[in-house]
């Protein structure tokens, strides 16, 4: 509809490609970025436990091997904050670039 609409007031292809196209695809990109921030988060965390000798992961398996279980939710709660902060940094990012639409985050 927007870009008949666009085609309607004579704009060129790249100009609906940049007034048209791109907006209403960056709520969709912001989506999948923070989707993509979760894997890469877990899958960086689940790499660490199993080869590396520093790391989140790294010290939640000390943590399992010498039965101390403070040590394992104090890793399990600095990641799922690290991972909210993560995620709100790109919630406010989303609300910067596309200050039009309603804030989600």
């Amino acid at each position: 509809m927007h870009i008949n609409f666009a085609k309607t007031c004579g704009y060129s292809n790249w100009k609906i490609f940049l007034t048209v196209g791109i907006p209403s695809a960056m709520p969709l990109t912001f989506a999948g970025m923070v989707i993509a921030l979760g894997n890469g988060w877990g899958t960086l965390i689940a790499a660490e436990m199993l080869a590396a000798n520093k790391g989140m992961g790294y010290m939640i398996m000390m943590g399992r091997n010498y039965g101390r279980i403070d040590i394992i939710i104090a890793g399990m709660l600095v990641i799922g904050l690290i991972g909210l902060l993560l995620t709100g940094l790109i919630g406010k990012l989303e609300n910067v670039v596309l200050k039009w639409r309603v804030k989600s985050r």
